[in-house]
């Protein structure tokens, strides 16, 4: 019993060790390590909330400061002093660049350019009045003065077509289709036309056919390619063109008496009549049309011996009466 009462310190402290050890042990185990993690993300949690509420409060005043959420626009703040609006700043002049020389050269090209139409206006109404060698002479002043123009050459070309110049027609014609792969409908129609008159049908209807492939809608080759056919005895070939030309251009007198030629060919007299009469109406210098219109009324029920024709030999003395 002599220890009875004292304290063994080796004891104690090797106690006092194992509860120290058995205390730390026991914070160490898996299950306090999770439980202890969950409390720190719980925490971080309130602290990810509470920044949230803050950020929300300051996003909604200042909503309500810009006037978003009442539907309000926000009045700007107007300072004390007044703001002055800017001068009205003028348009700077514009500077003329033209010096005097160019000036000088820009409104000679316009007196020329008045002159040329001019000219050319006056050519057109003698060619229209039939005073085709007075439109021949303007034409060629223009030609020398202008280089070889494309409008004047073929125009000039028609007027050599007139006083029966093919030589020189076909050398126009030929000159201003130059700048062209094809040539023009019209100029293709106009050269058909010299080729027609020089008795080359071939190298006409080859133009013809051509200009009507290049504008469908261009009556004066309907026209052409009609009289061609006529003169080849080609009557339905004829009057089919005819009926172009007249449908496409109504006001033509040389259509209108073309195709009553084709009638008169035909034995349809009373159609040609018709068509002659309608030629001089719009045309009343169209000698051609008034004569075959005077030849449909002439007395040819008789023939040379008073004997009285037949209707079939009356209506073929009375087409060959007429004229294309």
């Amino acid at each position: 019993m002599k220890n009875k009462g004292k304290i063994n310190v080796k004891n104690s402290l090797t106690v006092f060790v194992k509860k120290d050890c058995d205390y730390i042990r026991r914070i160490k185990t898996p299950e306090n390590t999770r439980l202890t993690r969950i409390k720190i993300m719980k925490n971080k949690l309130k602290q990810i909330s509470v920044l949230g509420l803050i950020f929300f409060a300051a996003a909604f005043c200042l909503l309500i400061q810009t006037g978003a959420v009442s539907g309000q626009t926000a009045k700007p703040q107007t300072s004390s002093t007044p703001i002055s609006k800017p001068a009205d700043k003028k348009p700077a002049p514009v500077k003329d660049d033209y010096s005097s020389a160019d000036l000088e050269y820009l409104l000679k090209l316009a007196k020329e350019n008045k002159e040329l139409n001019e000219n050319r206006k006056a050519a057109k109404e003698l060619y229209d009045k039939k005073n085709y060698q007075g439109a021949i002479k303007i034409l060629t002043k223009l030609i020398e003065s202008n280089f070889l123009d494309i409008i004047d050459l073929e125009s000039r070309a028609k007027c050599y077509l007139k006083v029966e110049d093919y030589k020189n027609a076909l050398t126009d014609i030929n000159a201003s289709m130059l700048y062209s792969d094809k040539g023009s409908a019209q100029q293709l129609t106009v050269r058909g036309d010299i080729y027609r008159k020089q008795k080359d049908f071939s190298k006409a209807m080859a133009d013809y056919d051509q200009a009507v492939k290049i504008d469908p809608k261009f009556a004066d080759v309907y026209d052409s390619r009609g009289y061609l056919y006529a003169l080849q005895g080609l009557y339905d070939a004829a009057l089919a063109d005819c009926n172009n030309a007249v449908k496409l251009n109504p006001k033509s007198s040389t259509a209108f008496a073309h195709r009553g030629y084709v009638y008169a060919k035909k034995y349809r007299i009373a159609e040609a009549a018709i068509d002659f009469r309608t030629a001089v109406e719009l045309d009343p210098r169209n000698f051609i049309a008034a004569y075959n219109l005077k030849a449909v009324y002439s007395d040819d029920e008789e023939d040379e011996d008073g004997q009285v024709l037949s209707d079939e030999e009356y209506y073929e003395k009375k087409s060959k009466v007429f004229y294309i």
